[in-house]
């Protein structure tokens, strides 16, 4: 059975420094495997960035180079689909620049 999405990755706004997970999730007979992506690009060697196989990539101190389109991929010997997601980067001072008066993110 072709891989089906359960979870797809979904669009993120981080702020420089912190840890965002980008998490997909598939079905399928036999089992899919999981691979990301980075602007269609295979994510280099970063020790910042964490794919455990499972459809889960853990990116940590976020950079502005880590604003990008990530692509996840799930495969098995039927199909291999695809679910992508924004990851955009606010720098501390923008971040602390979007509160408003009453507190809240805009």
């Amino acid at each position: 059975m072709a891989p089906t999405f359960t979870r797809r990755p979904e669009d993120t706004v981080a702020a420089e420094g912190s840890t965002v997970q980008l998490i997909c999730q598939a079905s399928g007979h036999p089992r899919p495997t999981f691979s990301w992506t980075k602007d269609m690009e295979q994510l280099g060697l970063d020790p910042r960035l964490t794919d455990d196989g499972d459809g889960i990539l853990t990116i940590r101190n976020i950079q502005d180079s880590d604003r990008a389109v990530y692509q996840c991929y799930a495969s098995n010997a039927v199909q291999t689909i695809s679910a992508s997601a924004n990851l955009f980067v606010r720098s501390k001072s923008e971040w602390n620049a979007s509160v408003d008066v009453f507190g809240v993110f805009i």
